[in-house]
């Protein structure tokens, strides 16, 4: 069977397990929908495609409130998923029914484009900004090392989640990626180059986060409100801080913050570490553009050598 046509399940409200074989292409609209009983599910590394941009209660796992588990086994295809598209407004994403505890992700997935203009990236709250965005419960997640690239928002306001795998070769961590979760440790691998917009707002937990020897850009307010970061390392190629970056980082750390910058650092951007508990830094000769406000309201900060590019 290639295909699960639309409806082929709805509402087998007794439906706790589901086995799907190698070989499945398409989840088809309302294949489990007010499957109510469902805990778990492993979609084949063979599915391309989980439902279309169609209304709510089409969504393959609509009102499948006891799902917990959800895997997209290893595969070579990209994974196209499906939406309630609500242009205008805020759609829901493909779980948005669903009470997620665990997710495992094997290969690079995407979202089903609703036109050319109202794209998922252009306008991710109209697709419900991810198929797991603000998941109450769920604590853990795995990227496997199949997976190069990941969409934004995946799991924005995933509020507790504190554990979080990633193993793939992903080049940029997307724009709100891990907005407003509860990460505690953060060790990046040296494939990432970019940390986009966002990424990592409001961890507030996170004490410690270790950047990767390759990252080069962090965006705007990437890490803005992780107000208990003590330990920070930025790597060796690090390029550009933009604007907001690093605002209020550290800020309840009683002992203040201190960290190396990398000498290829060259743009420091406005309120980049405003109100954050770093007590000392050393900007080296080769930042040419710090912008306003980056330092201020400090009040832990004791130390500054700035070097002689600005």
């Amino acid at each position: 069977c290639r295909e699960l046509p639309k409806n082929i399940f709805s509402g087998c409200s007794a439906l706790s397990s589901v086995i799907l074989n190698e070989g499945l292409e398409t989840i088809s609209d309302a294949t489990f929908a007010n499957c109510k009983a469902l805990e778990s599910i492993s979609i084949p590394g063979s599915v391309v495609q989980v439902g279309r941009n169609t209304y709510d209660s089409n969504l393959p796992f609509y009102n499948c409130t006891s799902l917990r588990s959800v895997r997209f086994e290893d595969g070579v295809q990209k994974l196209v998923l499906g939406a309630y598209y609500n242009g205008g407004s805020i759609g829901k994403g493909l779980f948005s029914c669903s009470s997620l505890e665990e997710v495992y992700i094997g290969r690079n997935i995407s979202y089903q484009n609703d036109d050319t203009y109202n794209t998922f990236d252009k306008y991710p709250q109209f697709y419900g900004y991810s198929a797991f965005y603000n998941q109450p419960k769920l604590a853990k997640v795995t990227i496997s090392s199949t997976v190069t690239e990941i969409p934004a928002c995946l799991f924005r306001s995933c509020s507790v989640l504190n554990k979080v795998s990633i193993l793939g070769q992903l080049s940029k961590i997307p724009a709100y990626s891990f907005d407003g979760c509860k990460l505690t440790g953060l060790t990046l691998s040296n494939s990432i180059e970019d940390i986009e917009d966002y990424a990592f707002q409001n961890n507030i937990d996170l004490t410690t986060a270790v950047l990767g020897n390759n990252v080069k850009t962090i965006g705007k307010y990437a890490f803005s409100g992780c107000s208990n970061l003590a330990s920070l390392k930025l790597g060796n190629s690090l390029v550009t801080i933009g604007d907001y970056a690093f605002q209020s980082i550290g800020s309840t750390v009683n002992s203040g913050l201190s960290f190396t910058v990398p000498n290829t650092l060259s743009s420091i951007g406005k309120f980049a570490f405003y109100k954050s508990g770093i007590s000392s830094i050393n900007i080296p000769n080769n930042v040419t553009t710090i912008g306003e406000s980056c330092f201020a309201e400090n009040t832990k900060l004791e130390k500054i050598t700035i070097g002689s590019g600005c």
